[in-house]
């Protein structure tokens, strides 16, 4: 795929022997799952702020406090180096705000809504460490 003048190489794994609502053969998905570990090491970021997101939003359709910290905690629990960097988890956060005011908005009638992140006044959820190091 070339963006531009760059050149990158991307690679698709598309598994089709899993049944809807069935299981795959074990041998056949453990040697998916071994060639996507052997050609892939870049994207674990990427790919846990998407998750991260989709999570994230699921929750608000039930439940209007959420605690991204915490989600990206758990989520590192089960794999690492989930929501890699500081502007991954900043992206994220930004495009929770954005989606919980548009919610209002659209609860409100399409009036403007002011938003405040009272969680972030009572229990600070995200601080740049290296801001507060010593030299």
């Amino acid at each position: 795929m070339t963006v531009g003048t760059e050149t990158r190489e991307v690679r698709h794994f598309w598994f089709l022997n899993w049944p809807d609502f069935g299981v795959p053969v074990e041998d056949e998905l453990l040697t998916c799952l071994k060639d996507v570990r052997q050609m892939s090491s870049a994207g674990v970021g990427r790919t846990g702020t998407f998750i991260l997101l989709d999570w994230a939003l699921q929750v608000l359709e039930h439940d209007s406090h959420i605690n991204l910290f915490r989600m990206v905690r758990e989520m590192r629990e089960n794999r690492c180096r989930m929501v890699q960097t500081e502007s991954q988890y900043i992206f994220a956060h930004d495009c929770i705000k954005t989606e919980i005011v548009r919610n209002k908005e659209r609860e409100s009638g399409g009036i403007e809504v002011t938003y405040v992140n009272q969680s972030f006044i009572q229990e600070p959820f995200y601080e740049n460490s290296s801001f507060f190091a010593t030299a």
